[in-house]
């Protein structure tokens, strides 16, 4: 049976497990979510033995659900398809000559919709930062020996200007987790702000922004006072932060607040950074749609590999990164400005490629699951895994794998993890590991993703189960961090299911 399943994925035939869920399983599981006080929470159950393709249970597995950030799995499996393994953002700095000697020369900075540029955890990977970066941009300018532009233009004209989803929840809207989405993106497109007491209470604290943004304009109406009740918040439409409260301690780090439109921002910051250095940029300005410009010389590009965009998606359910893969999808398809309505398009026909008619009851509104009209079921979530999994190019199967957030017990029985799972799932035995994304909106909890156990006795490969558990609808007195545990239950009564068959233990 494998081996047919495993041709119809080279031949690129949809192949769909039909077997009937076995009953011990989904017995266990009825057993354990009815004890577990959920009150009128919804739930739906998809297991699958991927060494088999044996359904181990399923209940409401047809019944779309909301899957909060699962949906990410979506998303970044469709960018392995579509953009490839070896897809590369490129954003470039470039230098335009004028046609007449009498004008002044122009800067360009072309964007690809890279969610990574400027990003501190993967340049600290890299051994660099923010500072390192902005510097090289500024080298590579006064490496021209030009000490005056009439333009830096900024060309971010490979997604549209829809910085915002119209879903998202508007009060919201200055969180991390609601960064604006852009062809050019920056620093996760927020600006970091940290409150310092002044000696005397009553005076108003100090504000600190990094990167130093002297041009963004702050309204601070905090004083140090005997408690740290602060609050930031940024004007809707404007690069204006609002800061009240009062603040008594110095935090350990710093609060993250999204800008707006951050090309531009960007392009404020670059000509700050080169007035610094003594060199004139006259005017920051976006090309329109209907503009043709030069071909510019480059003075600096900035590459960023897929593989790494995808790991801070689902490792560390970056919301704006998964926004923007969906975007660049969209581009990649229809050839014009990458939006969220093209983007979702392009993924329901990855979708439909790989899983036929099943593919019809998903609802895609944005790719990282912040939306509550996206809808998806877990026999959904479940064949994608399975097709990841099982795809025929290793390098797609391998980075999709390598992305996800991870838990599990080495030999010495420590738990260990990386990414929103690093601390579940203490009741695995040693050699058992979970690859997953977790996901989280208000009234909403999942958890999809492998089982992985220690390979057995005639069999070379680790015997891999794919799972998807979804919760939607819970209110106070059920919270999130019981669902979670619920979850965790889950997983590891999968492995008791199978201790039997596999000698899991013994």
């Amino acid at each position: 049976m494998r081996r047919i399943r495993l041709l119809a994925v080279l031949c690129g035939i949809a192949w769909l497990a039909v077997s009937p869920a076995r009953g011990d399983l989904t017995n266990r599981y009825k057993q354990i979510i009815r004890t577990s006080g959920l009150g009128q929470t919804q739930f739906s159950v998809m297991v699958m033995d991927l060494s088999t393709d044996e359904v181990l249970a399923q209940i409401n597995a047809d019944e779309p659900r909301m899957p909060a950030s699962n949906m990410k799995l979506i998303t970044t499996a469709a960018a392995l398809h579509l953009l490839g393994p070896d897809f590369q953002f490129r954003t470039v700095l470039g230098l335009l000559e004028p046609t007449d000697p009498s004008q002044l020369p122009s800067l360009l900075m072309i964007g690809d919709g890279d969610p990574a540029l400027g990003d501190p955890i993967l340049l600290e990977k890299h051994g660099l930062s923010v500072e390192d970066l902005l510097n090289q941009w500024t080298q590579a300018v006064r490496d021209t020996g030009v000490k005056q532009f009439a333009r830096l233009w900024v060309d971010d004209r490979v997604f549209d200007h829809q910085f915002i989803h119209p879903d998202w929840p508007e009060d919201q809207l200055h969180r991390d987790y609601c960064a604006q989405v852009a062809g050019i993106n920056f620093y996760q497109n927020c600006v970091d702000v940290l409150l310092i007491p002044s000696p005397q209470a009553g005076q108003a604290a100090q504000v600190e922004l990094f990167p130093p943004a002297p041009f963004l304009q702050t309204i601070n109406r905090t004083i140090t006072g005997k408690a740290d009740l602060y609050w930031i918040d940024r004007q809707r439409g404007a690069n204006v932060l609002v800061l009240g409260g009062t603040v008594r301690n110095r935090p350990l780090s710093p609060t993250p607040v999204t800008i707006h439109d951050p090309p531009m921002f960007l392009g404020q910051l670059l000509a700050h950074r080169l007035a610094q250095q003594g060199i004139t940029v006259e005017q920051v300005a976006r090309p329109a749609d209907e503009d043709v410009l030069p071909p510019a010389k480059p003075l600096h590009v900035v590459q960023t590999a897929l593989p790494l965009v995808l790991t801070r998606t689902n490792q560390d359910s970056q919301n704006m990164f998964a926004e923007a893969l969906l975007k660049r999808m969209g581009r990649q398809v229809t050839g014009v400005s990458g939006g969220w309505d093209n983007g979702s398009a392009a993924v329901r026909i990855f979708l439909r490629d790989c899983l036929g008619p099943d593919s019809a009851t998903i609802q895609i509104a944005d790719g990282s699951g912040m939306s509550r009209n996206n809808r998806v079921t877990a026999r959904l979530l479940v064949e994608l895994l399975r097709i990841m999994h099982d795809d025929p190019d290793p390098r797609r199967a391998a980075a999709f794998r390598q992305s996800l957030a991870y838990s599990g017990k080495a030999d010495d029985g420590q738990l260990t993890g990386v990414g929103t799972l690093e601390d579940r799932f203490d009741g695995l035995r040693p050699n058992q590991w979970v690859f997953g994304k977790s996901g989280y909106i208000r009234g909403v909890s999942c958890l999809s993703g492998y089982l992985v156990l220690p390979a057995q006795a005639g069999d070379p490969q680790p015997h891999t189960i794919a799972f998807s558990f979804l919760f939607n609808g819970f209110a106070p007195p059920v919270y999130n961090h019981q669902l979670k545990a619920l979850q965790d239950k889950l997983v590891e009564t999968i492995e008791t299911d199978l201790a039997p068959a596999a000698q899991i233990g013994g």
